[in-house]
């Protein structure tokens, strides 16, 4: 399987929230790749069954079947084939914003994550999680059918949790 190569690229505290950034390098053309993050026959590979309307007020429903957690929400901004925002909240968790950007470097493509948390937010666990779900869609890309990759997560829990350490003790000083 192609090697994860998400990278925590960005972290600030604004308005009572966390925001961070996951950042990748994509060895795939930016329209099939705007494709997997869009398209419903794709999001069941790397994520969720479900649908993605790419369109301004466009209605995002995915379901977690194994968790029992489903998506409700819809698009909050967009530009086609280049970036798409939405929320995440599922039950008994805080809002999380998600906004997907994509700039087609060559025959690649480099994708950026911006999540916006609550402060209380337990900020490592949703970066690793995401960590690993990047890592499915790269996996998907190369036509790999893979399971949630736990061992990514773990690994990921563990560097994102120290780096945020790290940026809490420097925010405090």
């Amino acid at each position: 399987m192609p090697e994860p190569v998400a990278e925590l690229s960005a972290l600030k505290r604004r308005d009572g929230r966390v925001e961070a950034e996951l950042a990748m390098l994509i060895d795939e053309h930016v329209d099939l790749v705007w494709l997997a993050l869009t398209s419903s026959d794709w999001l069941p590979q790397w994520l969720a069954a479900g649908r993605i309307d790419p369109r301004l007020a466009g209605e995002v429903k995915l379901d977690f079947e194994a968790s029992g957690v489903a998506i409700e929400s819809t698009v909050t901004a967009i530009r086609p084939g280049a970036m798409i925002e939405y929320s995440w909240l599922g039950p008994g968790q805080p809002e999380q914003r998600l906004r997907w950007t994509l700039e087609p470097i060559g025959p690649t493509t480099y994708l950026t994550l911006g999540l916006s948390l609550p402060d209380q937010s337990d900020l490592a666990r949703a970066c690793a999680v995401w960590a690993a779900h990047l890592d499915m869609l790269v996996a998907a890309l190369a036509h790999i059918p893979v399971k949630f990759p736990v061992d990514v997560f773990n690994d990921a829990r563990r560097s994102f949790g120290a780096k945020l350490a790290s940026f809490d003790e420097q925010a405090v000083a």
